[in-house]
């Protein structure tokens, strides 16, 4: 979870995050437990 919420209050991402917000509606979930490797989009297929 810190790795998360300091990828998202990076400078890096604080310099395009306004390509998101201002384009796109949606939520950000930060889900702690997800085991490391875990791809969402395996399970779409």
């Amino acid at each position: 979870m810190e790795q998360a919420e300091g990828w998202y209050n990076s400078d890096a991402y604080s310099a395009i995050r306004h390509l998101r917000t201002e384009h796109t509606e949606g939520d950000v979930l930060l889900v702690q437990g997800v085991p490391e490797g875990y791809r969402g989009a395996d399970v779409l297929g």
